[in-house]
């Protein structure tokens, strides 16, 4: 009996024709390692590419199984017919499964022994009928089709048809070269550890899936925990909320949960650093789940190579029709769909009415009849100006045309209230959260440091930080945000000689980091400083604010002119009973 990895499949989720395949490749020799179901996206640029069978032969290499449980199967001049449909040649699919795999073996085997091993393809049609005579687009022992099967099974000679169609191909092939030599048992063990972590069904996992599920039961709050149930039965949702509701770790969890489900699923957001986040910290890592700001991964999938020069035109209008119109070849759109889209801080999707185009473009069933999760704060976290309030409300009916489930969250569970509630009030926010988790909280953790005239800022910044330092906080715990958009022209930009380790938050680094608000939206730090919120970064967008408050897990210290603090935040604090 052949080795199978796992030893057994999902009778469910499996086709009946992967069912009878695992069963017939059970039957081969006994040093024989077979995989079942290697989803090989992360070694695909992200796109979607599973090999459904890959069989390792010990003297001769490997072999690529594309199987097709379709009892209907014919090619004519429009193309493959799989049952009703017609779709993208499977001899292709596996062709694609080849290169990733290959290339990524000679990666991982650069330089040794491992990384020529041969790599060949084979087709089987287990349910369907086919006429397997030998054309260009492929060879005769290459597609093995039901009567051949049946035939070969009955004869109990199944595997010595695998066996055959690598040792012709090797032998036709002039790139290939035939192995020579048995594996040894380092080598086939060294094989099986480079392939495992891919596995969809590793056994191994379910505990850790069981750790994480309850971990994450003892976080939610009893206003969250409806969601992950909703979305079981609700093929379509809007989860809505104010800062520090949740939203990022409920996204987390369900993106995860519809990805071990099977669903090749997207986690993405608009933010580059939101994208870092949750591509670092969504674990496990499967192989079915992508996860980053949409804007790269876009890239990535599709081979778009972004210009320097471009600017906000590009993003808004060209770059969505480059998208759409490569969505328009078949290939890429099977390689590129998902069956599920999660989207965090969706706010800034409807800020580029392009972006929802593409949206649904990358949804399979489109808006309308597909599968999607969004998140987002579509009320007070949308920065800047500069996009029309029409179109914003256009984009979010459009969303709510297609009728989602809808759910608002109204606990905040990152900030303490006296950390948050002074700003909230200056910007006229007060009554969006119905409590604190973390309660009231400490005097201490809100700090006013004013900037009197004839003063440096970069000197009150200093102030603040070692104010900080002195309570015990580390370095790596402390980020200063800016109200322009752009860090580079901010204050902390000149504090790069003047303390030690700081760094931009897309910098590699464990000391003090600096960025604007607007690209820290949707993180957060346990102490933040914010800087350069004058009157005219708030008279053209308040929610600059309170989006920079609402990034503080513990502490906030506001660095500003003493006549800005006076008039617009110093009055409401004194009202909370705090001085500054």
């Amino acid at each position: 009996m052949a080795i199978m990895v796992p030893v057994s499949f999902d009778s469910e989720n499996t086709p009946p024709g992967e069912q009878k395949v695992f069963r017939w490749l059970e039957q081969g020799s006994g040093d024989w390692v077979i995989f079942h179901q290697l989803d090989l996206a992360p070694w695909n640029g992200n796109r979607k590419a599973e090999i459904d069978f890959l069989v390792l032969i010990p003297d001769q290499g490997f072999v690529v199984i594309e199987v097709k449980s379709h009892p209907k199967i014919y090619r004519d001049n429009r193309g493959w017919h799989l049952g009703n449909k017609i779709e993208r040649s499977p001899l292709k699919q596996a062709d694609d499964a080849v290169g990733g795999f290959h290339r990524r073996k000679k990666q991982q085997f650069s330089g040794g022994a491992l990384e020529h091993i041969p790599v060949v393809r084979c087709v089987i049609f287990p349910e369907a009928d086919f006429e397997v005579s030998e054309t260009i687009e492929w060879r005769s022992w290459e597609i093995l089709d039901r009567r051949i099967c049946l035939q070969s099974v009955h004869a109990k000679k199944f595997c010595d048809l695998i066996r055959t169609c690598l040792f012709r191909t090797i032998e036709a092939s002039p790139k290939l070269k035939p192995l020579g030599r048995i594996m040894t048992k380092n080598e086939i063990q060294a094989f099986k550890d480079f392939i495992r972590p891919v596995l969809k069904s590793e056994p191994s996992i379910r505990e850790l899936r069981k750790r994480r599920r309850d971990e994450m039961d003892s976080l939610l709050r009893e206003q969250q925990k409806p969601i992950l149930q909703m979305a079981k039965i609700n093929p379509r949702m809007l989860v809505t909320g104010a800062a520090g509701t949740g939203k990022t770790l409920i996204a987390q969890e369900l993106a995860l949960q519809l990805a071990e489900s099977g669903k090749r699923t997207g986690l993405f957001c608009f933010n580059r650093g939101i994208g870092d986040h949750l591509h670092k910290f969504t674990q496990p890592k499967l192989p079915n789940l992508v996860t980053g700001s949409v804007h790269s991964i876009l890239c990535e999938m599709m081979d778009i190579t972004i210009s320097e020069s471009a600017d906000s035109d590009y993003w808004n209008c060209e770059f969505p029709r480059i998208v759409t119109e490569k969505m328009n070849n078949d290939t890429l759109t099977g390689e590129c769909s998902f069956d599920c889209l999660v989207i965090d801080e969706f706010q800034d999707f409807l800020i580029q009415p392009g972006l929802l185009d593409c949206f649904e473009t990358l949804t399979k069933g489109g808006l309308n009849g597909g599968n999607w999760y969004i998140f987002g704060d579509l009320e007070h976290q949308v920065l800047g100006r500069e996009y029309h309030t029409e179109t914003f409300q256009g984009q979010k009916n459009r969303i709510l045309s297609h009728r989602p489930a809808v759910y608002h969250l109204r606990e905040n569970c990152r900030n303490y209230e006296i950390v948050v509630s002074a700003g909230l009030a200056c910007c006229g926010l007060e009554g969006i959260y119905d409590g604190f988790m973390r309660g009231k909280g400490n005097i201490n953790y809100l700090r006013l440091v004013p900037v009197k005239p004839g003063n440096f800022r970069a000197d009150c910044l200093i102030k603040s930080i070692q104010s900080w330092k002195q309570n015990g906080v580390r370095d790596k715990d402390i980020v200063i945000l800016s109200g322009i958009a752009r860090a580079q022209s901010t204050v902390a930009t000149k504090l790069n000689g003047q303390i030690a380790g700081l760094h931009h938050i897309r910098q590699k680094g464990q000391g003090i980091r600096y960025a604007s608000v607007h690209e820290f939206k949707g993180l957060e730090s346990e102490v933040v400083i914010l800087t350069d919120l004058n009157v005219r970064v708030l008279d053209n967008d308040i929610n600059v604010l309170y989006t920079g408050i609402t990034r503080a897990l513990s502490g906030l210290s506001i660095v500003e002119d003493q006549d800005f603090l006076q008039r617009m935040i110093e009055p409401l604090v004194k009202e909370k009973g705090i001085t500054s």
